[in-house]
């Protein structure tokens, strides 16, 4: 246990995937020490929790019959759609099969003001990808902060979606599975912005591989194993054993993934409590259960050309190091 190091910080960080020998016994490998993680963390929780609750029975006004404060109103979910999913097959959508043509949605996770700025820059941007994009999903996870405007009259519809929680399994969770009408689901995160000829270039590795994989940037992508942790590369001890080893995680700063994935990931209770526990590694987990599911399939890198970009924004006030600032607090 003590082999595997884990991310502290998530700017230049990624995921978790599985052994060279078996593909498939390597990757029950992993999630065995994924579970076995969640397992430590839910125990803390609940020992804490039961904590808690002795002592809010001893301190007058720790009472658990207090009300909530009331949401502002910015907060409230409105102009949702209503009708339901149902799953796209190729009569419905003709789309779908032809990777120069099929479309995907696009979800972010949303917190800090000080991200509107790059919202006022790609929204509207995604919001003209008609061809490209079917809806955009923009989670606020901010409990106390208002969310951006959206822009008015995008040709692709923009939903501004206030979570309950401030949880990076928001990411696959249900809202995105109710809103989301594509096969696929594209996590960007609000300090990109990837070109539209990126984000087809994306879309073709997927349909091309099967749609039972992930796609990220060749960028971002990472090793795994649990004899060292994760990394950009395999360490030198490491390096003449593990010689097989090709990368296995991709990192939700541009991930593209089939939505077929969010019901096995939004009821694992052991991956969402070690999520919450760490405030970190959603794609670590995401990574690991499409290669548990798959027999060990690894993902497939896209690169960044110079005629398909994705532009790098401001970082500032980002989610993930407020949740490792409050975590180290």
């Amino acid at each position: 246990m003590n082999s595997l190091r884990l991310r502290t910080k998530r700017k230049d960080d990624s995921h978790v995937g599985v052994s060279p020998k078996s593909r498939s016994t390597g990757s029950n490998q992993f999630m065995k020490l994924v579970i076995s993680f969640g397992s430590l963390i839910a125990v803390v929780v609940v020992f804490g929790l039961g904590g808690f609750l002795v002592i809010s029975t001893m301190i007058p006004g720790a009472s658990k019959e207090s009300a909530p404060p009331a949401k502002k109103d910015c907060l409230k979910r409105k102009g949702l759609p209503t009708e339901m999913f149902v799953k796209p097959t190729a009569d419905d959508d003709p789309t779908i099969g032809h990777p120069e043509r099929e479309k995907t949605t696009v979800v972010f996770i949303g917190y800090s003001p000080e991200r509107f700025e790059n919202y006022d820059q790609i929204l509207p941007k995604y919001g003209e990808m008609v061809n490209t994009i079917d809806r955009v999903l923009l989670l606020w996870n901010n409990q106390e902060e208002c969310p951006p405007p959206v822009p008015a009259g995008t040709k692709v519809p923009i939903y501004v979606i206030p979570q309950n929680t401030n949880s990076l399994n928001n990411r696959l969770g249900l809202d995105v599975d109710k809103y989301a009408r594509t096969r696929s689901i594209l996590h960007v995160d609000d300090d990109l912005f990837l070109s539209e000829k990126y984000i087809r270039k994306m879309i073709v590795s997927w349909v091309k591989g099967g749609i039972n994989g992930v796609v990220g940037s060749m960028k971002e992508r990472r090793f795994a194993h649990p004899a060292f942790g994760y990394g950009d590369s395999i360490p030198k001890a490491h390096k003449k054993r593990l010689a097989k080893l090709k990368h296995n995680v991709v990192i939700t700063r541009s991930m593209l993934m089939g939505r077929k994935w969010i019901g096995p990931y939004s009821q694992n209770a052991a991956v969402l409590q070690y999520v919450d526990g760490q405030m970190n590694c959603e794609d670590i987990m995401m990574s690991a259960l499409v290669r548990s599911k798959t027999g060990g399939r690894n993902p497939e890198y896209v690169k960044i050309t110079e005629a398909e970009p994705r532009e790098e924004l401001p970082h500032a006030g980002g989610l993930s190091d407020v949740l490792f600032k409050k975590k180290n607090a």
